[in-house]
């Protein structure tokens, strides 16, 4: 090879070398990846769709990458977008500000994750239905800057607008983590959760913590906050016994005052109902006192009766007492643990199954529902307003705990259980997991009586 064709095949060379250097960082160099594991996310449509995985492909002549997935509908524009997780509007076609909108920039969203991650919907419908008109609107009403969403809520509709109009209808979803780095959807929308409608969100804040502690005459305020003022709301707060002492509804925000005025100190329960979006308990205490009965402060089962009142375990003697001293009854016991059983869940009609027991008393259907779960046997007398016996109770609440099985042999425990009393078996699992420990002197006294101080504090041990 002469000198000059020599010169020529290395000038070749280089060429090739420079520009490989040119061409590689679009062709062979990897995508971004991010530390962060993908998040549980909604699939952003709702609705028949297909995609694949073109992230990092070349876009405009290899000018640039893309950044994102393409969920294709099948040639159908107006098929529901959704938030792919909480957060909050960041952007309304590239806009952060309502005010700044740009209607012929539509139709774009990012959103604000409350984990820090970003979304972005690109290509939203703006075209009128049935035509390619350019003069729609694929954001959904409400959907502007600053606005709180929910993973699933409508957002928009899927359409071609942007640089997809020569293309069929589509959603551009792209991803970013915290620190702004956009990741490959890809594997987060395979993840992705699919639910077969958007989800209508809860437009209400509620804030019942100022009627926590009313201290008449002075007034306490409640706040209820909603982002749609036309949905209603109405709050009840009563005693534990049903009576009303406050009622009030309305639409959207609105602030509450009370002040308890004409009503004895005691804990109040509260329902806020709104309507479709569900309802809320909470509690109200009126007066200086220890919660939630004015009659067991400085009793040393305090807590497990706050516990249990909490719960919706135990209402206490009164509405606002919960008579600590007094002997528990085999009703109170069985109602106690009626509803811890039933764990909030609608409590069944008594069927008649003892003598001496009503449809109407207060504790029937705790009673029918512990006789449908095997707990309880019908038949005969019940003696309700019978002292309940220490072995009474523990035979219950084990039922209730430990359910029929699980019982070792015989440990001798305790001096005055042998080896063939009904209740063995579930006095001796209660002392192994710490319920009872029995007295100083190796008995247990199973036919002692308990009181109802007594009672809350071995029954939420158990529980």
């Amino acid at each position: 090879m002469s000198s000059n064709a020599t010169r020529r095949w290395l000038r070749a060379i280089m060429s090739l070398v420079a520009l490989a250097s040119v061409l590689v960082p679009f062709s062979l160099a990897p995508p971004p990846v991010a530390a962060a594991e993908p998040e549980d996310l909604i699939f952003p449509v709702v609705g028949d769709h297909y995609y694949s995985d073109t992230f990092g492909a070349c876009r405009s002549g290899c000018s640039r990458t893309h950044e994102g997935v393409d969920i294709m509908t099948y040639g159908v524009k107006g098929v529901p977008v959704v938030a792919a997780d909480d957060g909050y509007i960041r952007s309304v076609n590239w806009a952060r500000d309502a005010e700044d909108i740009d209607p012929a920039r539509c139709c774009t969203i990012q959103i604000q994750h409350d984990d820090g991650f970003r979304s972005s919907y690109i290509h939203l419908n703006n075209d009128t239905p049935g035509t390619d008109d350019g003069h729609g609107w694929g954001i959904a009403p409400g959907i502007l800057p600053g606005v709180r969403v929910v993973a699933g809520q409508l957002i928009g509709w899927v359409g071609d607008s942007g640089n997809a109009e020569s293309t069929g209808p589509q959603l551009h979803f792209e991803y970013h983590d915290a620190d702004g780095t956009v990741l490959n959807p890809t594997p987060y929308v395979d993840g992705a959760t699919h639910i077969s409608a958007p989800i209508v969100p809860d437009p209400f804040t509620f804030d019942a913590s100022g009627f926590r502690n009313i201290d008449p005459p002075n007034y306490s305020t409640m706040s209820i906050d909603s982002t749609d003022p036309s949905a209603p709301w109405s709050i009840e707060i009563a005693t534990t016994q049903g009576v009303k002492a406050f009622i009030a509804s309305g639409t959207g925000s609105q602030d509450l005052q009370w002040n308890g005025a004409g009503y004895p100190v005691g804990p109040f329960v509260g329902t806020a109902d709104f309507g479709q979006h569900g309802t809320e308990t909470f509690f109200v205490q009126i007066g200086s006192y220890d919660w939630p009965f004015v009659d067991d402060e400085g009793t040393y089962a305090e807590d497990e009766i706050a516990e249990a009142f909490e719960r919706g375990i135990t209402y206490g003697c009164d509405w606002n007492r919960f008579c600590p001293d007094d002997l528990l009854t085999r009703a109170e016991v069985i109602a106690m643990l009626g509803r811890a059983a039933a764990n909030g869940s609608a409590l069944p009609t008594y069927q008649g199954h003892y003598s001496d027991v009503d449809g109407s008393d207060w504790f029937a259907g705790e009673i029918e529902y512990l006789i449908d779960a095997g707990i309880l046997s019908p038949g005969g007398s019940f003696g309700p307003d019978v002292a309940a016996s220490r072995a009474y109770v523990i035979d219950v609440l084990m039922s209730v705990v430990q359910g029929p099985s699980g019982y070792g042999p015989y440990q001798g425990y305790f001096t005055d259980v042998p080896e063939d009393a009904w209740f063995r078996s579930k006095v001796e699992k209660a002392h192994e997991l710490g319920i009872v420990m029995g007295y100083p002197d190796g008995t247990f006294r199973p036919y002692s009586t308990l009181t109802r101080e007594e009672a809350a504090a071995l029954i939420m041990r158990g529980l």
